[in-house]
């Protein structure tokens, strides 16, 4: 059975089909993500009940998509549910995430630490740092999903126009230094990073030079 036909009651509730519960197996209490697909679709995914299982069950996560390693057949199907409109939470650098991930020898137990420490404020990455970590997994979103969603860090927060904004006004000052040879040339990727985070709680960083300047009110936390 594939498709099945719900009506919306006056309350806003909708009974999912006897079928569909079955081949599920689901059971009451049974978490559920609505992701919005279009203006006339959503998506219906069961979230698994164990939750996010922190930083030391993903050490060398990434390390399984690997060219000449078997494929990991992720059992998350969707990202993880939204924290709400809270604007608290801490964002992640990518170079935090890359510890973890790669089990690096000598900056995972700090990150993962550090993660674990700020995990009940709530943890969120930038767009730009889902990106910047996609090449880890060789493309495999699903695996991607799968590691954010088990460290506890949300990646659906939005891009907005304020941060479009605070980058054109950081990248503008980055390019005027440069020219002026008063700076090193910095990736737009730590611009944009860094401007997500300024309407955020601070950010997680290993390098936290690469933000002071030309975020000086950021509030920067290293492992």
């Amino acid at each position: 059975m594939s498709k099945a036909l719900a009506t919306l009651t006056e309350r806003g509730q909708v009974s999912m089909p006897a079928a569909l519960r079955k081949k599920l197996g689901l059971r009451p209490g049974q978490p559920l993500m609505w992701e919005l697909i279009s203006d006339t679709e959503c998506r219906v995914v069961v979230v698994s009940r164990s939750g996010a299982q922190g930083g030391k069950s993903m050490r060398g996560f990434m390390k399984r998509f690997h060219k000449g390693k078997p494929k990991h057949h992720c059992q998350l199907d969707a990202p993880p549910p939204r924290r709400g409109t809270r604007l608290m939470a801490w964002v992640v650098d990518t170079c935090i995430l890359l510890d973890i991930g790669l089990d690096d020898p000598s900056f995972a137990d700090a990150s993962e630490n550090l993660l674990r420490r700020k995990l009940g404020e709530g943890l969120l990455v930038c767009p730009v740092t889902f990106i910047e970590l996609a090449p880890a997994f060789h493309g495999q979103i699903k695996g991607l999903q799968e590691f954010l969603f088990q460290l506890g860090v949300d990646h659906l927060k939005d891009w907005t126009a304020a941060d479009t904004l605070c980058a054109s006004r950081a990248w503008t000052l980055q390019v005027q230094r440069r020219q002026s040879q008063k700076t090193l040339k910095r990736p737009i990727a730590d611009i944009l990073i860094g401007a997500f985070a300024s309407r955020h709680q601070g950010l997680l960083t290993r390098n936290p030079n690469d933000f002071r300047k030309l975020f000086p009110s950021l509030h920067l936390v290293e492992p």
